[in-house]
């Protein structure tokens, strides 16, 4: 049998050999990997696609805490476009109204190539739609088009027909997935960080993923050797 703990961060195998008094359990543990084909395609990209450390984030709008992520640790990763490139997942929160709404105005940027400059404007505005009823805040994702530098008729066209709901609802199915739990939860190169400022935990990370042969590859023979 295979799992992982309750945070999805580590990958546990357990395996009953023999009968009766030579029954034993055996347990295999190591980092949990998440391999890249598992993410979608997303055009919420920022810094070198070709950068050698690749972060995920998994992220609700309306959340205080990835509004300081954005505004800190993310300034920081896209000062350095070369060593990392940074991808946006949508997982707005039941509990947040405006969440789902901004998931799919940042999506329909992403449609034109704004993504960032219209996350930046969300934000920034963030005191201003977040305790906005909808109609309002509908009208606010509007306005913030200009700024942004977006074609405002054609975000209008795709925010009122919902034409991004099904990829923000993908990418809300694909969190869960991954056992995210809350925001922001952030991913290095597949493994998922604890605490996304910790530098020593990052530079572990690093040098787990960049060893060759791949940490992935190791622990994938040795699963197999283990079935």
């Amino acid at each position: 049998m295979e799992t992982t703990d309750d945070s999805g961060a580590d990958l546990i195998a357990v395996k009953l050999t023999g009968t009766g008094t030579a029954a034993r359990w055996n347990v295999y543990a190591a980092v949990n990997i998440q391999p890249d084909n598992l993410f979608p395609v997303t055009k919420n990209v920022l810094g070198n696609a070709g950068a050698p450390n690749v972060i995920r984030i998994f992220s609700d709008f309306q959340c205080p805490y990835c509004k300081q992520l954005w505004d800190s640790k993310l300034a920081d990763w896209k000062t350095r476009p070369a060593e990392y490139c940074v991808l946006h997942y949508q997982f707005p929160r039941s509990f947040h109204r405006n969440a789902f709404a901004a998931a799919e105005a940042s999506e329909c940027a992403g449609a034109q190539d704004k993504f960032g400059a219209y996350a930046d404007m969300l934000f920034a505005r963030y005191s201003d739609w977040t305790p906005q009823l909808a109609a309002a805040a509908n009208t606010s994702f509007n306005a913030y088009t200009k700024t942004a530098g977006l074609s405002t008729a054609a975000f209008k066209t795709c925010l009122a027909s919902h034409s991004m709901k099904a990829t923000v609802d993908a990418q809300l199915a694909l969190g869960k997935q991954v056992a995210v739990q809350g925001t922001p939860t952030v991913f290095l190169n597949g493994i998922k960080l604890a605490d996304y400022t910790d530098a020593d935990e990052v530079a572990t990370v690093q040098a787990i993923t960049a060893a060759r042969p791949s940490a992935a590859t190791i622990i994938g023979q040795r699963l197999q050797s283990f079935r």
